[in-house]
């Protein structure tokens, strides 16, 4: 069977994060929540090989992967675009562990999808052969008749970086490797091209908003409701629909939630929530809070 992952077979190098990509994508025949913890280990592994074996990484001061992540020197190499896809695997897998919230095939195959966008710049900054390919969803099997215990998805995630070394240690053995990949990186980005794969500005939007929301403690569909029709806005039908609205337990709205692109003026945003705060508060008699969401892959 083929794989999304098989083209880092190609390079011996990439034997530290290889396999971990190659079993999330496999894992999701096994659960969704299986494949956002296998997801995050690919991540951590694949970042940390950057790490190692790049001179112009070092390790920051804890080698964990929200660490190396916002390392500022690390974002600084990478493609912008890929900042957000990186986090969403990290929150996702940590979502997985940590939280009673199933995980759904979308989220699952997502991550699947930005881990594949994040190693597929690995090889296109870092081998010596490179090739654009493009992540296939037709590959991905899907069953998801293993149920795993919150327990047991903990314990895996536990086991998959109990034998880790540390990250100062590998640097340590690699600083040939790591002077010969910093050059091959920035010789490589200027004769060859890398573009991040997106899915569909709204989609992505909507499923990396929905996270942020569901680990801040809310349910989507009980607590925080969607595309809520509010009266009296200053148009012509004199109706809104506000993107998300946060409702505390007595049924009163506590805040709105309006996601617009970076591309829009702040502003603009921040008007139209305030609106839609004005109208539920016509409406409840108490007025929520308000908040313009910008999403940056845009």
């Amino acid at each position: 069977m083929c794989y999304n992952f098989d083209f880092l077979k190609k390079e011996e190098k990439y034997k530290d994060f290889t396999f971990a990509c190659i079993e999330a994508e496999k894992s999701l025949v096994v659960s969704y929540a299986t494949t956002a913890i296998l997801a995050r280990r690919g991540l951590e592994l694949a970042v940390k090989w950057v790490f190692s074996y790049d001179q112009e990484l070092d390790a920051p001061y804890q080698d964990k992967l929200a660490s190396l992540v916002h390392d500022y020197r690390f974002k600084s190499i990478i493609d912008a675009k890929l900042f957000p896809m990186i986090t969403y695997i990290q929150k996702l897998g940590n979502k997985a562990v940590h939280s009673a919230t199933p995980i759904s095939k979308e989220q699952a195959v997502l991550a699947l999808r930005n881990l594949f966008e994040f190693v597929s710049w690995i090889d296109y900054c870092y081998s010596d052969h490179y090739e654009e390919i493009v992540f296939d969803e037709s590959l991905l099997g899907d069953n998801e008749k293993e149920r795993k215990t919150r327990d047991e998805l903990k314990d895996l995630y536990d086991r998959l970086g109990s034998k880790d070394r540390k990250l100062e240690e590998v640097i340590k053995e690699n600083e040939a490797l790591r002077r010969e990949n910093a050059a091959k990186r920035e010789d490589n980005k200027k004769n060859r091209e890398f573009k991040v794969d997106e899915l569909s500005e709204f989609k992505t939007r909507k499923m990396y908003i929905d996270l942020e929301i569901e680990l801040s403690g809310w349910t989507i569909g009980r607590d925080c409701l969607e595309e809520v029709e509010v009266q009296g806005m200053p148009n012509q039908a004199e109706l809104g629909f506000v993107d998300y609205v946060l409702f505390g337990d007595n049924g009163k709205p506590l805040a709105v939630i309006e996601a617009k692109k970076t591309s829009v003026n702040p502003r603009v945003g921040q008007i139209q929530a305030q609106r839609y705060a004005d109208c539920l508060e016509k409406q409840y008699k108490v007025r929520p809070g308000s908040t313009p969401e910008f999403w940056s892959l845009v």
